[in-house]
């Protein structure tokens, strides 16, 4: 149609475009399509044709032909008009549109903008909230700190204190490994006089098992002797002569052989006496061995002990301590010796 593309809606779209073109994308609305053609009027149109093929065909004068076509003119400008208004309106409601939804969408991010300053300010409070008690903290961090200023102090005594308790636990410990020394020592005495004791009981075993097997020996003879007496109560005189002679000769061997066995056990004894002398012998050297090797330890410690005391006048080393372990030596040296 003529002077369609010449409207004031059509230049007020390409104006919008332009406008559309030179925002920024995320403020940009969708693009608009432009207008659509508007419909037609069939019932004009015909009515129009219909008066114009009546003009054709009647036979009016030329002046009443010049007002009816004046009229039909005015009809078509109306027309154009109408259709001109028409399209203002589509555009104008389409404008419309696009303002509401630039208005939603606006709306819509004024919403994010409100739940983002909201959740800032969630933020700023916990923020605040956090700072108030990381100051809290700092505060007590700050009292920690003044009530551990006189920790070094502290700790220097504690140092000297256990400096005390650790030199007094050097000096308990040299004892108690001069007194496990004496205690080993004995332990020693003891097993090898444990020993000698077991080995005596084992002697004094066989001993008493011997005398056992004599005197039941002994008990047998003495029951033949019986049952001689009395066969030799009940034989005659050459029997009894006979007997006795027995009797004689039997009490002869067994003396023999008694005797023979009495040398042999005496010759035993003997190398036995001989061999427990010359085990005596190294018992009593490996004795003073051992005793002189406590005499000079018992005096290092005498010495050792005595400097320590009076090194330090605050040890806790008595002096009956000393006695006591001194008298033990003593008293282990002298059994020893005796042994």
């Amino acid at each position: 149609m003529p002077g369609q593309y010449r409207s004031p809606a059509n230049l007020r779209w390409l104006e919008n475009r332009r406008d559309n073109h030179r925002r920024p994308s995320s403020l940009r609305p969708l693009r608009p399509s432009p207008p659509p053609m508007p419909p037609r009027q069939p019932v004009a149109r015909d009515r129009l044709a219909w008066i114009t093929d009546t003009l054709e065909t009647s036979n009016l004068s030329g002046e009443h032909r010049g007002y009816i076509t004046e009229y039909l003119r005015r009809l078509e400008d109306t027309a154009h008009t109408s259709e001109g208004l028409e399209i203002q309106l589509r555009a104008s409601a389409q404008r419309l549109e696009e303002a509401d939804a630039i208005v939603s969408r606006g709306r819509d991010r004024l919403r994010a903008k409100d739940d983002a300053v909201a959740g800032l300010q969630v933020r700023i409070e916990r923020k605040a909230a956090d700072l108030v008690t990381v100051e809290g903290e700092r505060d007590a961090l700050k009292a920690k700190i003044d009530e551990m200023a006189d920790l070094p102090a502290k700790l220097e005594t504690a140092k000297k204190g256990f400096l005390g308790i650790e030199r007094q636990l050097r000096e308990f410990k040299s004892a108690a490994e001069e007194e496990s020394l004496v205690m080993r020592g004995l332990m020693q005495c003891g097993t090898k006089r444990m020993q000698e004791q077991r080995e005596e009981i084992e002697a004094l075993t066989e001993q008493n098992e011997a005398l056992a097997a004599t005197l039941d020996e002994k008990h047998s003879s003495v029951t033949d002797l019986n049952d001689k007496l009395v066969r030799f109560s009940m034989a005659s005189t050459e029997e009894q002569v006979a007997i006795a002679m027995e009797a004689q000769a039997q009490r002869t061997l067994p003396l023999v052989e008694g005797l023979k066995e009495e040398i042999a056990i005496r010759d035993t004894a003997l190398k036995a006496a001989e061999m427990e002398k010359n085990r005596l012998f190294a018992a009593n050297q490996s004795y003073k061995v051992e005793i002189e090797r406590l005499k000079s330890g018992a005096r290092t410690s005498g010495l050792a002990v005595g400097a320590a005391v009076r090194r330090d006048s605050g040890a806790q080393v008595s002096g009956s301590c000393v006695r006591l372990m001194t008298s033990r030596k003593k008293l282990t040296m002298s059994r020893c010796a005796a042994r």
